[in-house]
């Protein structure tokens, strides 16, 4: 008569590997449609986000492409090319950093040879798509209040010069949008918005050279 056998600790965790498995196994038997979905969900958001990944690769390498262009003909004097790569870019590629980088320079070009229509677009598409850099976004909304102020507009051009500024605040150039938007305010007639934003030079911005200029405009409004 045989000895009963002893069951090692090896074949108990193989037996635990067999009996884990059968039951996955029984458990995908047994629903199987919804695994089935629950894969494809996995594999199709996998492929979404390799889809998407590659489409963000192909639009930075065109965009690139185009700037390039761009510079060669900017280069070459041929400025109808160069404008119209610059809008190819802001319009198709603003996702891109060249396509912030063509709207800007669309936005300065058009209102350094006073086209201030045009200018305006830009300077607004710069507020509305850019907002998260704030160095940009105050230098489009003070374009905006220096066409607003070249139009006669003072008080739209003091609330752009009020927007740049509190992006602005605690740089060096704040003080020169405060000390716009002030001016303008009052030309506007509305003294009591003036005078808030010129107290603000008097007490964040004593060192910069706005402060005199600005005193001067408290003292006229309170006069």
């Amino acid at each position: 008569m045989t000895g009963e056998k002893r069951i090692t600790k090896r074949r108990m965790k193989e037996d635990k590997l067999v009996s884990s498995t059968f039951k996955a196994t029984e458990y995908i038997q047994k629903n199987q449609t919804p695994f089935i979905v629950g894969t494809l969900v996995v594999a199709a958001v996998f492929v979404l986000v390799v889809f998407m990944r590659w489409s963000g690769d192909r639009k930075r390498n065109e965009a690139a492409g185009i700037l390039t262009r761009a510079e060669i003909t900017a280069a070459m004097q041929n400025m109808d090319q160069y404008l119209g790569d610059l809008a190819l870019l802001s319009d198709n590629y603003s996702a891109t950093a060249q396509g912030k980088l063509a709207t800007s320079r669309l936005a300065n070009n058009y209102f350094r040879s006073k086209d201030y229509g045009r200018a305006e677009i830009y300077f607004q598409r710069i507020v509305d798509r850019y907002s998260d850099d704030r160095i940009l976004g105050a230098g489009a909304c003070a374009g905006l209040g220096a066409i607003y102020e070249i139009n006669g507009d003072y008080k739209r051009a003091a609330e752009q010069y009020r927007k740049a500024a509190d992006l602005s605040e605690g740089q060096t150039w704040a003080s020169g949008y405060l000390l716009k938007a002030g001016l303008d305010y009052s030309k506007a007639g509305d003294k009591e918005k003036a005078a808030e934003a010129l107290k603000i030079i008097e007490d964040k911005y004593q060192n910069s050279p706005e402060l005199s200029p600005a005193r001067r405009a408290l003292a006229e409004i309170s006069y």
